[in-house]
């Protein structure tokens, strides 16, 4: 038997004929809750001295996490796929085990990503990035935004990311090689990042390359640059939609007000007001001021 990911199984690395080639179907809702009974019960046994209180214990908090999985707000594309997923599940359970499971997005993205980049490295013996999540992240937002500028690019050959990742890792001082060498080392350590082939990186899940497109976004407007009239120009684009739901989402400070104020300015606002309506519902602070800019040009 051979085993491999999926993401690293192409037409270069293919077995032969004889071999019998099977797929592994994503996890159905009923497997997945399963999951989340078996982790639980496996953590909480492992770690506590009294079994009895901690099966106990194991079923309150899978059942728990199970039904907050239930709620509307865990049940959005995006976020749901998550379960399907062993590797970003078992995350799941990470995440809510060191606390109540975020009902934002924007923060359970955060959390899920410490987790891929700092707690999972921190648990297994020699493994060091060399930084903090917190420091991981910012070298990977422009690598995320710059996938996300093209259409439908989830992936990207290594000689291209390298360069857009070098600024980064010199503005953070890092001193653990190469873009390269960095590339590999969250690959082989973290899983946030995975190949498809030696040469080749994407995010593990679309969504972290959002939530980091979005952090990048809001980075380089905080420093100055016109990148919201830039995100604003997708409004209504499918692709751009969950960067911009997961920008107005964050806070301190809340960007809703200046990226509507772009918005409201497009042929495209009117055109898509069910655009408007999710970025309403997921907005971090809501304000009047883009709309009254409207009225007072009309």
């Amino acid at each position: 038997m051979v085993t491999c990911r999926y993401a690293g199984y192409d037409d270069e690395v293919r077995l032969p004929l004889e071999f019998l080639e099977l797929h592994l179907r994503p996890l159905e809702k009923e497997q997945a809750e399963q999951f989340i009974r078996t982790w639980y019960r496996l953590v909480e046994l492992n770690l506590a001295a009294d079994r009895e209180e901690a099966a106990a214990q194991a079923e309150r908090s899978a059942n728990e996490l199970i039904e907050r999985l239930r709620e509307p707000d865990f049940r959005s594309a995006r976020v749901f796929s998550l379960t399907h997923n062993p590797l970003l599940l078992a995350n799941l359970c990470l995440v809510d085990r060191g606390g109540r499971l975020p009902h934002r997005r924007s923060l359970l993205c955060a959390e899920c990503i410490d987790v891929l980049l700092e707690t999972w490295r921190g648990a297994k013996e020699g493994l060091s990035l060399g930084m903090t999540a917190e420091e991981g992240r910012r070298a990977l937002r422009p690598v995320a935004f710059w996938l996300h500028s093209k259409d439908k690019r989830t992936q990207a050959p290594g000689t291209e990311i390298e360069p857009v990742l070098e600024e980064a890792l010199r503005s953070l001082r890092w001193k653990g090689g190469s873009a390269r060498d960095f590339l590999e080392r969250v690959r082989d350590e973290s899983g946030l990042l995975t190949g498809w082939s030696d040469q080749r990186y994407g995010f593990m899940h679309l969504g972290f390359q959002e939530y980091l497109a979005a952090l990048d976004i809001r980075g380089r407007h905080l420093e100055g640059e016109d990148s919201l009239a830039e995100l604003a120009s997708h409004h209504g684009e499918s692709w751009w939609q969950e960067v911009a739901l997961l920008l107005v989402a964050l806070d301190e400070p809340s960007l809703f007000e200046p990226y509507l104020s772009e918005v409201v300015e497009l042929d495209s606002f009117a055109e898509h007001p069910e655009a408007l309506d999710l970025l309403l519902e997921d907005t971090y602070e809501v304000s009047e001021r883009p709309f009254l800019q409207v009225l007072e040009t009309c």
